[in-house]
């Protein structure tokens, strides 16, 4: 050993320094820790004895360094452990205060063992009240659900299964409002229960670990979203329902326009062919009849389109209203003018009614939109006679008066309402167009003989492409869109409508605007007295067209020359008088024998005549007047009493039912629903060929010549 590394060391025992030294590694886990240097005895040899003391030594010293080392590790590791164990568990007690669930332990027995403060807030569960000794959640639970929730709890205690469960709760919320669900009513609570069976080392049920959580805006949602889906479906039922009622009232009337406009056009040939007096006379007759049918036609068409124009502006919000002076009264005068055709055609009378406690004269002005009042007035009246006209008692009442406070209800009758939508609307009096004059109420009132209302079905009338029921427009006709417009037109203008009705009685239907009086002006002199009842009885023969159940022969048209080389004798069922006027005589002037039906019920009867049976609908059948044969039927679709559809499926069921009928009847369908479903529709009931409307009398003679010979080639 060299002697420079022994210099400067105190040696002890002998004082003499020593020949050998041991370095021993004190080293942990492949870990040195330090080293020990051991001087050897001088005066000893390092002998083998000597060495295996040494060894046993550094074996001793390295056991000692290991026991120590890994104590003070563990403990080490004990601390660290307890340390992430604590902030673990603060952590988790965090997160469940936190947590928008409510987090609960329950004994099988239902006593609640622990739960945090939103498993209490969620229930509705006031802090006084959350003892866990007294506390049962199903007190906070709809009494509706609480089988439910106990069928689910006993069924996982049972089954040692997980729990899922929806059940609402006694406590209530609002929801916001939508377009499907604009009423705010309170609704209770749902909550999603879950929970899971904690086991012992017996697999027994110790305890249920569970949460449960706020869902009431979710189930909200989902009822939401499947009202939407159903209004969806049902705007686009209505939708399509509107376009095919739409697209009927304006193919209707022009086809009679069509028919009208070739009858002009080919009374110039007719008058070359046979030029006297009584001829020309009679040319204009005809001509003038089929001008006032077109006239008539193009009139009701007008009114469609406006309904359709006017429900456009209000659902864009583009709808003005424009205010000007004019004479309140003047509107009824011009109402009956502007419909007198139609009041003379359905033998309407009509009755003029100023109440005496009106505060505008005759000659009195008002600022309002008069346009508007006036498409109101004409909406109601139409309707009115359309339900009138098919009665026996057939009259209508015209009312107005005015007042500067809210017309009474009881003024209309006893159990008369107003009809509102909710919504609020500014008042457009306060607008400098109005002027400066005090404010007035202008009412209106319809009342008819007609079929009336059933009581449930009031309100329906005044929602959009609604009518009372779906038999409304099979049997009357109409868009659906008069009475709610004009609702919207009355509440925009600081009014409202309103109905009473009674069922085979009739209706009174009455509507108020507000405006302003304005300074007279002159003008010509108005003939309506201020106050009193007026009797018109609109008679123009020229427009008299008689409805009765009976089957009307050709005899009872103008007698026209042939214009065919084949008769054919035709049965016409047609509830339109003005498309069964124009079409008979242009079929007779092509020289078929025309028989005329006003509905299905009648053709039935007539075809069942024709065949030696007993009628079913006890239509009132003038023999002499009957046909011995039908070539073919020309059946409309939209009627009363029977449509098309269901005559034609009858009318096939009595020919394969009666041996009496050995041969088919021909069948055409003329109607004004064009699509290609709808056509389809009427080929399955039965029709043998459709002909959409408008159309031309030539191409229907077409259509009957090929369908009769194809019936006689085949025989049947």
């Amino acid at each position: 050993m060299d002697s420079a590394v022994t210099e400067n060391i105190e040696w002890g025992a002998y004082g003499e320094p020593s020949k050998h030294l041991v370095v021993i590694s004190l080293a942990c886990r492949e870990t040195i820790k330090g080293y020990i240097l051991l001087g050897l005895n001088p005066r000893r040899g390092l002998d083998p004895d000597h060495e295996q003391f040494v060894l046993d030594l550094v074996h001793q010293l390295k056991d000692l360094m290991t026991r120590v080392t890994s104590e003070e590790e563990a403990q080490s590791r004990e601390r660290l452990l307890t340390n992430a164990l604590s902030e673990t568990e603060n952590r988790v007690r965090r997160v469940v205060e936190v947590a928008p669930a409510g987090i609960y332990e329950m004994l099988p027995t239902g006593r609640l063992l622990w739960a945090n403060s939103n498993f209490f807030d969620i229930l509705g569960v006031a802090p006084q009240y959350r003892d866990l000794s007294i506390f049962d959640w199903r007190e906070y639970i709809l009494p509706e659900d609480v089988p439910a929730g106990d069928a689910a709890f006993m069924k996982g205690l049972n089954d040692k299964t997980d729990i899922l469960i929806h059940v609402r709760l006694t406590r209530h919320w609002r929801p916001p409002s939508s377009p499907y669900s604009p009423q705010l009513e309170d609704e209770p609570y749902w909550i999603l229960s879950a929970a899971s069976p904690d086991l012992d080392e017996n697999g027994s049920v110790r305890c249920l670990t569970g949460c449960i959580t706020n869902v009431s805006e979710l189930k909200w949602a989902e009822q939401l979203q499947l009202r939407t889906a159903e209004a969806a479906v049902r705007d686009k039922k209505q939708q399509e329902e509107f376009i095919d009622i739409t697209s009927h009232e304006l193919r209707n009337p022009l086809s009679a326009i069509t028919q009208c406009a070739d009858s002009i056009i080919a009374s110039l040939d007719e008058v070359k062919n046979n030029i006297s007096v009584q001829s020309l006379g009679n040319t204009i007759r005809d001509n003038v009849e089929a001008a006032e049918s077109i006239a008539f036609c193009a009139a009701h068409q007008r009114r469609i389109i406006d309904d359709v124009l006017a429900l456009g502006k209000l659902d864009s919000g583009l709808l003005a209203i424009t205010p000007k002076a004019f004479r309140p009264q003047s509107l009824i005068d011009e109402a009956i003018q502007m419909l007198r055709g139609e009041f003379a055609t359905s033998q309407i009378e009509v009755i003029t009614i100023i109440d005496k406690e009106s505060v505008l004269t005759s000659t009195s002005f008002a600022q309002a939109d008069s346009a508007r009042i006036m498409q109101i007035l004409v909406n109601l009246l139409t309707n009115a006679i359309k339900f009138t006209r098919t009665q026996t008692a057939r009259t209508i009442t015209i009312r107005f008066g005015s007042s500067y406070v809210l017309p009474r209800t009881d003024l209309f009758g006893r159990n008369f309402r107003w009809h509102s939508t909710g919504k609020s609307w500014p008042d457009l009096t306060q607008e400098p167009t109005y002027g400066h004059g005090k404010p007035v109420y202008l009412y209106y009132s319809v009342t008819d003989t007609g079929t009336g209302i059933a009581g449930e079905s009031s309100d329906k009338v005044f929602r959009k492409f609604e009518q009372a029921d779906r038999r409304t427009y099979v049997n009357y006709g109409g868009s659906g869109l008069g009475l709610f417009i004009s609702n919207k037109l009355a509440e925009i203008q600081g009014g409202k409508i309103g109905v009473e009705s009674k069922e085979a009685v009739g209706s009174t239907f009455a509507f108020y605007t507000k405006a302003k009086c304005a300074q007279n002006q002159a003008s010509t002199p108005y003939s309506t007295t201020n106050s009193g009842k007026n009797i018109t009885k609109v008679t123009d023969e020229s427009h008299t067209l008689k409805r009765d159940s009976r089957v009307v022969h050709n005899d009872d048209l103008p007698q026209l020359s042939s214009g065919t080389t084949k008769q054919h004798t035709i049965l016409l069922v047609e509830d339109n008088l003005v498309n069964q006027r124009v079409l008979a005589k242009q079929l007779k002037k092509a020289g078929c024998v025309v028989y005329l039906a006003n509905h299905g019920g009648e053709a039935i009867d007539i075809v069942l005549n024709v065949a030696g049976e007993s009628t079913e609908y006890n239509t009132h059948l003038v023999q002499d007047a009957l046909p011995k044969q039908i070539d073919c039927i020309l059946m409309d679709w939209e009627m009363p009493v029977c449509n098309g559809l269901a005559a034609t499926k009858r009318i096939r069921e009595v020919e394969a039912q009666r041996e009496a009928m050995k041969k088919k009847n021909n069948i055409i369908g003329i109607t004004a629903n064009a699509r290609s479903e709808q056509i389809t529709k009427a080929i399955e009931a039965g029709m043998d060929d459709v002909v959409s409307k408008p159309f031309r009398v030539t191409d229907l003679l077409l259509k009957i010549d090929d369908l009769v010979k194809r019936s006689e080639r085949s025989g049947k």
